[in-house]
C-alpha cells in the first residue's frame, strides 16, 4: 500500500506532493491498522451463526489484551499530527 501512495503523491502533476507521508506517519498507519484488523476480525466473527456467550467473552478478553497490551508488538499508538 505505501509504494503506491507514495507513487502517487510523487506526481508532480496532480499536486498532491505536499501530502508526503512522514515514516511516522506510516507507523501510525501501520498501527492503525492493526487495531481496526482486530475489530474487523472480532466484527465477523459476532456476525457469523456460531458465537455464543461462551465464546464472546474469551474473544472480548482477548481484545482487551490486545488495546491494553499496546496493539501488537507492544507499541504504543502514535500521537496525533497536524498539518
Amino acid at each position: 500500500m505505501k509504494s503506491v501512495v507514495v507513487q502517487f503523491l510523487d506526481c508532480a502533476l496532480n499536486g498532491l506532493a505536499d501530502y508526503n507521508l512522514l515514516e511516522e506517519e506510516w507507523d501510525a498507519i501501520s498501527n492503525l491498522v492493526k487495531a481496526l484488523k482486530i475489530l474487523k476480525d472480532t466484527t465477523t466473527f459476532f456476525s457469523s451463526n456460531s458465537p455464543n456467550i461462551s465464546s464472546i467473552i474469551p474473544a472480548m478478553d482477548a481484545i482487551d489484551e490486545a488495546f491494553a497490551s499496546g496493539i501488537v508488538d507492544n507499541h504504543e499508538l502514535s500521537c496525533t499530527f497536524n498539518r
